[in-house]
């Protein structure tokens, strides 16, 4: 059923909902030879409030597209992850291969970070979602848990010799705490 109520002005003119930009470009070839490679920028404009920084802009390889690509498959085993531009190996220069890669990147990052449908708003991108519900009635799944990851295991043989050497100055006495002086 349609809403038939008049816009205050605040909601015609008040700030806009949450958005979330991301814009792939100017595309930049560097090196020579065999070590040439082509990096993109990545724009993105938000006024989401967990965002610290209303723009920001980075720059990336179409290898950290695979990197981050292959996290997201790994992490998230119940979505599917929409694929990359396919590889070049002839021409991967060339003005058209560019540009044709940056349209495709910027098409992967919009469906993977871009914002939901709108009768979905609430709920965060569809294609992000586990187990996505197609009745808008149903509950809403519950929030992922957050990822911790396990710091890395070092050999003792490394973390002997690497270990910084902390030890007390001579003039200084070493104190002992004990748990019932706490």
């Amino acid at each position: 059923m349609p809403d038939n109520r008049q816009q205050s002005f605040d909601e015609i003119y008040g700030p806009p909902e949450n958005f979330l930009e991301i814009e792939v470009r100017n595309p930049r070839t560097h090196g020579m030879g065999r070590s040439m490679y082509t990096d993109y920028e990545i724009l993105c404009r938000t006024n989401i409030p967990a965002f610290k920084l209303r723009a920001s802009s980075v720059r990336r390889r179409y290898s950290d597209f695979e990197y981050f690509r292959d996290i997201l498959e790994r992490e998230s085993a119940r979505v599917t992850i929409p694929p990359l531009p396919g590889k070049v190996f002839t021409n991967r220069f060339s003005d058209d291969v560019i540009e044709g890669r940056r349209a495709g990147l910027e098409k992967f990052l919009k469906i993977v970070v871009g914002p939901p449908p709108s009768a979905d708003r609430q709920q965060g991108p569809r294609r992000l979602r586990p187990s996505a519900s197609p009745h808008p009635s149903s509950p809403p799944p519950a929030a992922p848990k957050r990822l911790r990851v396990a710091p890395a295991r070092v050999p003792n043989k490394l973390r002997k010799r690497h270990a910084p050497r902390c030890q007390p100055r001579s003039d200084t006495p070493l104190e002992r705490v004990s748990s019932s002086d706490m």
